[in-house]
């Protein structure tokens, strides 16, 4: 028997496929993806974080009240008079953020 190239698989497109039928097979057994296939955003926690930041803003809340919304009140009254404002900043640099997504920078996660 005499296999030809378009028999084969290219080498780039074989983990796709494998993994579609792992996702196939395991939908069919358990009538849920396979978790190990979908792997939680690295950065979810910190976009849910912007976003506590950007509800904040919107609704009219001070920095501070966000920041104690965000990180508690012991450590709002620890460090936010803090000489080097880093907690403020963080702040200051969630709602920025927030509002460059708002503003459509959501996009560039659909690419």
């Amino acid at each position: 028997m005499r296999l030809t190239a378009n028999v084969l698989w290219p080498s780039a497109e074989t983990k796709q496929r494998l993994d579609s039928l792992a996702c196939l097979n395991a939908l069919r057994s358990t009538g849920r993806l396979p978790p190990r296939l979908f792997p939680a955003e690295p950065r979810c926690a910190r976009l849910r974080w912007v976003l506590r930041a950007l509800d904040g803003s919107i609704a009219g809340a001070s920095h501070r009240e966000i920041g104690l919304a965000l990180f508690g009140k012991a450590r709002v009254e620890q460090d936010w008079a803090d000489p080097g404002d880093h907690l403020r900043d963080m702040v200051r640099r969630a709602v920025k953020r927030g509002r460059v997504l708002m503003n459509g920078g959501y996009r560039r996660f659909l690419l």
